[in-house]
């Protein structure tokens, strides 16, 4: 492969991962990619006897309801799992001498442990989507330029 395409191909990989990190970030903002709702039920201290720590750990439970955006998640409401809803058990290990865990620190873990297999199932589109933005955006900035490239004068007998 020639030198010349071989940095065109990186250049244009570079510009679409750039791109596929941009909706991934969006993706995982809460309010644009996801809106969560979740309910803590219960938060338990638990020792373990064969393994004592210092402050042992702390379960916490509760139920998650994490609505997903449609642009940002189309396999996922493709597949009928645009809503998310269920249970959840998090076992926090040695958390702190206070014995509990901030309320937004357990909805950060358990909508991570949601969104993560929604994700990965998006992926495809969010390749797709950016392959398609780096293309029209190389035709835009080919048809802006055009006017500034050099003419090449063929060259004339003499």
């Amino acid at each position: 492969m020639p030198k010349k395409s071989l940095m065109s191909l990186l250049k244009r990989l570079a510009v679409i991962a750039i791109i596929m990190a941009l909706f991934l970030i969006a993706a995982f903002s809460s309010g644009v990619g996801y809106e969560p709702n979740v309910h803590i039920t219960s938060q338990m201290p638990f020792v373990n006897p064969n393994n004592p720590g210092l402050y042992g750990d702390l379960i916490v439970t509760g139920d998650v309801n994490v609505s997903l955006n449609g642009f940002l998640y189309p396999i996922s409401y493709a597949s009928g799992n645009g809503q998310v809803q269920s249970t959840f058990n998090i076992t926090f290990r040695r958390p702190s001498i206070r014995g509990y865990i901030p309320v937004d620190v357990v909805k950060e873990a358990v909508t991570l442990r949601v969104l993560s297999p929604e994700i990965t199932k998006n992926l495809p589109y969010f390749f797709v989507f950016a392959l398609v933005i780096e293309l029209v955006l190389e035709r835009f900035v080919n048809v802006l330029m055009k006017p500034f490239r050099l003419k090449e004068k063929p060259i004339e007998p003499a």
